[in-house]
């Protein structure tokens, strides 16, 4: 099992159920490690788990794209629910194992959950962009949603297996009907802002289905420290053209002229080769090898000690989506954050009281507000505290378990209703 921020956050909030002591059983994709946990851990195979390596992706592929099936999944989340009964399903990061693991649940009355990290469900690249140029991120925000045209996105971006465009927007022409299937059987829907609510809300999922539950942080660890690298700058996040990390580098060429001892600092695993040669060109040609250094994929504990240290986080997201993980924690660890004034970010930050918003794909005005907090230490300071102040109020721990247990309570009492 690949830990990313949908992984991050389901662990956190099964820690948090079964430390208010309920029974909380996770069905995974096979556990990276076999570390005692408070709650239990079911591995399940998908099929990929069983072919040749060079047919992994294509069968992922098929399942995320088009149709959302697995049959061991199937099986295994079947003797799953048979043995737990479980009184509430809470769907996660769930594409390998697809819409197969609630399809027994399909045919009983228990309530199901699902939370929302990005749009696959509608979207079959997860992001809702049309894109004109991927490398760029070029494009506009799409609202067809998922449908026959999505195969000049999925061509833009990384094709299919060798499928024609044509064939492969005849195959899209049933996504809809198919995941709609599935979709109708929620009973519930799980965001962490307001801005993925009416995402949801405008592709026709009735609002009061919607609920808002924010990352859960153990706020009580966490205080700021003054001690920074005074040049210091962090990005965390992997490598793809919608994290953005091409504009915060661009944006050092015009920091480097007024604080040449500044620093970036890039934490994140690689998720596309070709965006990351074209981030690495980007440094080659502006000559900021001394400036710029990528860290690749780092343990959480090593994350933090950076974290702690920057003065300044980026969050240089580039489409409408959920608020990255890396933002949360940053918040709660007083950091002053420079973050993209679009998705998520916008129900979070308040610009200028407890962070700074720049224009999403726009390095000069990057370049401007970091170097508007690098010159102002009470800017700051200012900023600093009061991300903390936000991040204590919004992602405590037992605030988001209250969130959390309100849309449980009030999805079991509309199941009930429906049954009655």
């Amino acid at each position: 099992m690949k830990w990313g921020g949908a992984e991050q956050v389901c662990y956190r909030l099964a820690t948090l159920l079964a430390g208010k002591g309920h029974d909380v059983s996770v069905l995974t994709t096979r556990p990276a490690n076999n570390r005692q946990e408070d709650f239990e851990l079911i591995p399940s195979p998908a099929i990929e788990d069983y072919v040749p390596q060079k047919i992994k992706k294509i069968i992922f592929d098929i399942k995320n794209t088009i149709l959302p099936c697995d049959l061991l999944s199937n099986f295994y989340s079947r003797k799953a629910f048979n043995k737990f009964k479980p009184d509430i399903v809470h769907l996660h990061n769930f594409t390998s194992l697809s819409f197969s693991v609630i399809s027994r649940i399909m045919k009983t009355k228990t309530p199901v959950l699902m939370s929302v990290y990005d749009y696959w469900f509608i979207c079959p690249l997860g992001f809702l962009w049309y894109i004109d140029d991927y490398l760029k991120y070029s494009g506009t925000n799409c609202t067809q949603y998922h449908n026959s045209h999505c195969s000049k996105c999925i061509s833009k971006m990384k094709g299919f297996g060798g499928i024609s465009e044509k064939f492969l927007s005849i195959l899209l022409s049933f996504r809809k009907g198919i995941f709609d299937r599935y979709l109708n059987r929620i009973d519930g829907f799980v965001v962490l802002s307001e801005a993925n609510a009416r995402v949801l809300e405008n592709y026709g999922i009735e609002k009061n289905k919607i609920f808002v539950v924010h990352i859960p942080l153990d706020v009580n660890n966490h205080t700021i420290d003054d001690d920074v690298e005074k040049d210091s700058i962090l990005y965390i996040g992997w490598f793809h053209p919608r994290k953005g990390m091409h504009v915060c580098v661009e944006s050092m060429k015009y920091i480097v002229k007024e604080r040449p001892n500044v620093r970036l600092n890039i934490i994140g695993g690689d998720s596309d080769e070709r965006y990351k040669r074209k981030v690495l060109q980007i440094i080659k040609d502006n000559n900021l090898e001394e400036n710029v250094s990528i860290l690749g994929k780092l343990p959480f504990d090593k994350v933090r000690e950076y974290l702690n240290k920057a003065n300044i986080l980026v969050i240089p997201e580039q489409w409408e989506t959920i608020a990255p993980n890396a933002l949360t924690e940053g918040m709660v660890f007083g950091k002053a954050v420079v973050a993209s004034n679009i998705g998520g970010t916008l129900d979070i930050i308040k610009d200028g009281e407890n962070g700074i918003f720049a224009k999403y794909d726009d390095p000069f005005d990057y370049s401007g507000k970091i170097l508007s907090i690098l010159n102002n230490e009470a800017l700051r300071n200012s900023l600093s505290r009061q991300a903390y102040k936000t991040g204590k109020t919004l992602f405590s721990n037992e605030a988001v378990y209250n969130e959390l247990l309100g849309s449980y309570k009030k999805v079991l009492k509309e199941v009930t209703l429906q049954v009655q």
